[in-house]
């Protein structure tokens, strides 16, 4: 507040009015309101030995991971050594990084790791590359409320409309 006050002073001196400040706290009160979970879809050791764990959820679903450290940690309790790993989205592209160096004991296919703090505007910037979104669920003492259907292909081109001279290239639908 010190720091804010200070750099405002010189216009309340010239002006003699006292401005209106207006703080949007989003990230303070959103954040750490919302979970992500994801699954472990494949490990495996790269150059230098370093390991990189495949996840189901990557940038798409968690845009902010670009410039800000999600904690993570694992759904349930941790067994063996810790060792740092990179965790990686399901895009198949070099920008789908949650995390560069995370401290995780050995993983395997299926477990599930939670994101925290994914609130502060991720499902609205998140998009639907490659895969549909997953579910969203509302937690509140020990129970859990569905409140966002996952979306299934059918949502990703239920709005396109494809023109006639194009349909042959229109995959076959059921039942057709």
């Amino acid at each position: 507040l010190d720091a804010i006050s200070a750099g405002l002073d010189p216009w309340v001196r010239k002006t003699g009015r006292a401005p209106e400040v207006v703080v949007e706290p989003g990230r303070a009160i959103v954040g750490p309101a919302v979970k992500l979970l994801a699954t472990v879809v494949s490990t495996k050791r790269v150059v230098r030995g370093r390991r990189v764990v495949l996840l189901d959820a990557g940038v798409n679903l968690v845009p902010s991971a670009y410039w800000f450290k999600h904690p993570v940690r694992l759904t349930a309790p941790a067994c063996g050594p810790l060792e740092d790993v990179f965790l990686g989205g399901p895009l198949c592209m070099q920008i789908d990084c949650l995390h560069k160096d995370v401290p995780l004991p050995r993983l395997e296919r299926g477990d599930c790791l939670v994101i925290d703090e994914v609130g502060a505007y991720c499902w609205s910037q998140s998009m639907q590359f490659i895969f549909p979104r997953g579910g969203v669920a509302w937690a509140e003492d020990g129970r859990a409320w569905l409140v966002r259907e996952p979306e299934v292909p059918q949502d990703l081109r239920g709005l396109d409309r494809v023109p006639e001279r194009l349909r042959m290239f229109e995959p076959a639908t059921e039942g057709a």
